[in-house]
């Protein structure tokens, strides 16, 4: 068995680091139509989306002799998109609460804003984001029919990651990987899916 020191590390320790940025253009997407069509959506080129993020990864070889290798790998990754620009309108929904929008993710839910209960007669409300020169209604209804579904969240994870070991013995090799994700922070304020 060898042990390691620290003069020794570039001899078992590769990091390999990327970061890129990258334009799609005619990014094709489900796109909506109206049910009068005979179809509930069409493929189309809607626009053009940018990625930017990084990749890195640590691959170690902490143990190598004859009968027995014992490696790690680590990875870590962070990707962020952001609509650029969209073919023919501003917005439109791509089914569900899924909202393709100019200047956000393509990840984005869109959703009503939960306004909590009424303590006089234990109904739900919510705001209804009515938006008036730039600035959205705080007016708080009771029907969620009255309120504007707006962009609240991303889907996407911030960060990804794993931490893999693999065992070699002669012939026999174990394998084992754990991954993991750092979600965005979530709004303060209660979102609902009510329609």
């Amino acid at each position: 068995m060898r042990v390691c020191r620290l003069k020794d590390l570039y001899i078992w320790l590769n990091i390999t680091f990327d970061w890129y940025t990258r334009d799609t253009r005619d990014l094709l997407m489900s796109k909506m139509v109206d049910p009068i069509t005979g179809f509930g959506s069409i493929m189309d080129n809607i626009g053009r989306m940018r990625n930017t993020g990084f990749e890195l990864e640590v691959r170690s070889t902490n143990i190598d002799n004859k009968d027995f290798t014992w490696t790690s790998t680590f990875m870590m990754t962070h990707n962020k998109n952001k609509v650029l620009k969209l073919a023919d309108v501003p917005q439109y929904f791509t089914g569900n609460y899924y909202v393709v929008k100019e200047g956000y993710s393509l990840g984005t839910i869109c959703l009503r804003e939960y306004a909590g209960v009424d303590p006089e007669n234990g109904l739900p409300m919510y705001y209804s984001n009515v938006e008036k020169d730039g600035v959205r209604s705080r007016e708080k209804v009771y029907d969620p029919n009255d309120a504007v579904m707006v962009p609240q969240e991303n889907i996407y994870p911030t960060v990804s990651g794993s931490i893999g070991n693999t065992f070699r013995y002669k012939y026999f090799d174990l394998m084992f990987n754990s991954t993991s994700c750092a979600t965005p922070s979530t709004s303060s304020r209660p979102l609902t899916t009510a329609r």
